[in-house]
């Protein structure tokens, strides 16, 4: 008897450990979810060359170069991939008009940030102009400006003399959180784990002209730079700006899974 309350009182705390079930789809709009958890069955350091979309859309991210999978590295079950800007680790999305969404977007990612390079991308929608002299996106989220600050930031629409962004108001070297990058088509924001780190009014569509694939952990494949230097848990994507009711589910559901804290979004 004794033997078997053991067995149970295992059971339940292992249970406890990993519920409850996340899964961002309870929120109309999901296009791109990337977890690591979908990549259980890698040893840890072993390079991750598809990373299977659970959105239902099919956008898997397939290496360029392989980030690399870090077992358990937040915890029991919670995975990480781990893009390495110093090896010019990096993974594209082919284009589809599915990731080309035209009434704002909402980026929501569970990261690592390590810090120490320029520009870090994580995820952006470049496209090309003609002699490609730098890196114009369509929408863009970053986890550091640059070097010495390391804000995060999120724009679309960018160009030289076109510049529709938002940097936040603080750093986030070695921070473990929840990002969020927002756009509605009338303001662009930032949230760190539900607080708000950086806001800009601007109120344009989206031109997808001449666009090329996703790119994940730098600028482009077309024309690299900015690499991210950090370990993803999560990479979400929603086809508009969440209203705050579906922001805070999202932002719930990670904190459980998670144990990260958050603040309700108002």
């Amino acid at each position: 008897m004794g033997d078997l309350m053991r067995r149970r009182s295992n059971l339940a705390l292992e249970i406890n450990i990993q519920d409850p079930i996340f899964d961002p789809k309870v929120v109309d709009g999901c296009i791109l979810w990337l977890g690591a958890d979908s990549l259980d069955g890698l040893s840890d350091g072993a390079g991750v060359s598809n990373w299977y979309d659970k959105s239902g859309y099919g956008h898997n991210a397939v290496a360029v170069n392989a980030p690399t999978f870090k077992k358990d590295y937040f915890g029991i079950g919670r995975h990480g991939v781990y893009f390495n800007a110093a090896s010019s680790q990096y993974m594209s999305i082919a284009r589809t008009a599915d990731l080309e969404p035209t009434a704002g977007f909402t980026i929501i990612s569970v990261l690592r940030s390590l810090g120490g390079y320029n520009y870090a991308a994580l995820i952006k929608k470049p496209y090309r102009t003609s002699g490609w002299s730098e890196p114009y996106v369509q929408w863009g989220a970053s986890v550091c400006s640059d070097s010495a600050n390391e804000k995060p930031y999120v724009s679309f629409g960018y160009t030289s003399s076109n510049s529709r962004y938002v940097i936040s108001s603080y750093a986030c070297r070695d921070s473990f959180g929840i990002y969020t990058f927002y756009y509605n088509k009338s303001v662009l924001r930032l949230y760190m784990n539900g607080v708000l780190w950086g806001t800009v009014n601007y109120s344009d569509s989206i031109d997808y002209t001449n666009a090329t694939d996703v790119a994940i952990g730098t600028r482009s494949t077309y024309s690299t730079g900015e690499l991210l230097n950090a370990v993803v848990a999560e990479l979400i994507m929603f086809n508009a700006g969440l209203s705050t009711s579906n922001l805070n589910t999202i932002l719930s559901g990670l904190n459980k899974k998670y144990g990260i804290p958050v603040s309700v979004v108002s």
